[in-house]
């Protein structure tokens, strides 16, 4: 990005900065790791003592992975179970390999030019908390990044999407918090008010468009120009069934 001159934006969760904790994502991401390794003999009977989770002792290796993958933030005491029960140290992985940014990294990369942006404290799904956790995820996440890289406005990301979250409460924690900049959605290109715009997913898997070939680029925005007029067309279906 520096060689080509590219502005970009790095939205952070704050709670991984400086490696003091692993995401319960790359705890699950371990213990895949593990269990795909040509040296491992799977036996589901070594879950059995899993907290509350009695497993099938046929259950085979693809169905405990997809188990496993389905396990989120709340769930993560029974991830860790799992990581003990294959052995995974994952805090010697996190000391050894300290997979994400430090604070003196995200300090040069400011300088560098890059806007660090936030997205909340721990990457819970927001519509499933409180309004004052919603609050304290947003505020606390983007004081931390203005606090480390001397912005004036931090801009925000919402992890997961911004579905059901009440716009009104979320227009009242920007006033309460001037640090706190535009908010940043996940749905392509649809309009939302005024101070949250939507991001593509470019991490998303192409669909192959007839005659869009390697042009991924052009083909991310066919696909969200598509998807936006499909939520207009049922927009407007609800309003007249209304």
């Amino acid at each position: 990005m520096r060689k080509y001159k590219i502005p970009c934006t790095f939205f952070l969760t704050t709670d991984l900065i400086d490696n003091e904790i692993l995401f319960y994502r790359n705890k699950q991401s371990l213990c895949i790791d593990r269990l795909v390794q040509p040296d491992f003999d799977y036996h589901p009977s070594i879950f059995k003592n899993l907290h509350n989770q009695p497993l099938s002792t046929s259950l085979t290796l693809p169905k405990f992975i997809s188990w496993l993958e389905d396990l989120r933030l709340p769930d993560e005491p029974l991830i860790d179970e799992v990581c003990r029960a294959l052995d995974v140290d994952w805090q010697s992985f996190l000391t050894e390999k300290k997979p994400y940014l430090t604070t003196d990294k995200i300090r040069q990369m400011h300088v560098e030019g890059f806007t660090i942006g936030a997205h909340t404290v721990s990457h819970r799904k927001l519509v499933d908390l409180s309004n004052d956790e919603i609050e304290s995820e947003i505020s606390s996440s983007t004081t931390v990044i203005a606090d480390m890289t001397g912005q004036e406005i931090v801009p925000f990301s919402f992890p997961h999407s911004a579905w059901g979250l009440d716009r009104d409460h979320l227009a009242q924690i920007r006033l309460r918090h001037p640090t706190i900049g535009l908010l940043f959605d996940t749905k392509g290109l649809h309009q939302d008010v005024n101070f949250i715009h939507n991001r593509i997913w470019a991490e998303r898997p192409l669909k192959n468009i007839s005659g869009m070939g390697a042009d991924r680029i052009r083909e991310q925005l066919t696909l969200a120009y598509q998807e936006t007029w499909v939520d207009t067309m049922m927009d407007k279906g609800r309003s007249l069934l209304r």
